[in-house]
Order: structure tokens, then C-alpha cells, then sequence
């Protein structure tokens, strides 16, 4: 009896934040997923890689890809996992066009960034 009111109250906002953080990855791998094709002809300025490394003790996790900086703006291309096209980093030389398949949504402020599926 005694606190059971602060229990509630925050077993209900676990809930209701668990409940938003589920609804928002869905919307996620929707849009990830199904958002259609598109191709864009650039002009390359450059190709940077990034190694994003986060966790801690015994508990770490490494992402590697590439941000190709274009005429048309910046676009990702993954090394790992979905959509993946690593093999085509090797094609893209700065200063030469090229034309991209690209799916995906891009919000830079957050580091996301539209990927790069196919270079032609």
C-alpha cells in the first residue's frame, strides 16, 4: 500500500514509452523497407568512411560505411547488412558522375542519410 500510487505511475510511463519507442520503429522499417527507388545522376565530390564505434566494457558495436558527398548532396552507402552495395565504393572515384539507385529517407541533422543501393 504504502508508495503504490508512484508505482503506477511509473510502470504506466515505461508502458506508454515502450509503446511509442515499438509504433516508432515500425514506422521505421516501413519506410525503410518499402519506400521506392529512386535514381539521381552526380557528380562525385568525395567518398569519406565511418567507423562508429559505441558500448562499453565487453560490450562493444562497430558500424562501417561511407558518405558520398555529390553534386545532389550526401548520400550513404552501407558495407554491412540491408541494402548493402560495398563492393560498389570501389567504382566511385571523386570528380566523375555516375548515377545512383538510392532508397531510403534522409534527415542529415540526426545522421541519416539516403542509401546508395546500385552505382551505374
Amino acid at each position: 500500500m504504502f508508495g503504490s500510487g508512484k508505482v503506477s505511475s511509473a510502470n504506466s510511463t515505461i508502458g506508454i514509452f515502450f509503446i511509442v519507442a515499438v509504433i516508432f520503429i515500425a514506422i521505421w522499417l516501413f519506410v525503410e523497407m518499402y519506400n521506392p527507388h529512386t535514381e539521381h545522376d552526380v557528380t562525385v565530390i568525395s567518398k569519406d568512411l565511418v567507423t562508429d564505434v559505441s558500448g562499453s566494457d565487453g560490450d562493444v558495436s562497430t558500424s562501417v560505411y561511407y558518405l558520398v558527398i555529390t553534386d545532389k548532396g550526401t548520400f550513404k552507402m552501407k558495407t554491412q547488412g540491408l541494402n548493402q552495395a560495398s563492393g560498389d565504393i570501389y567504382k566511385i572515384e571523386p570528380g566523375n558522375k555516375y548515377d545512383f539507385e538510392v532508397r531510403g529517407i534522409k534527415i542529415p541533422f540526426f545522421g541519416i542519410y539516403t542509401n546508395i543501393i546500385t552505382v551505374y
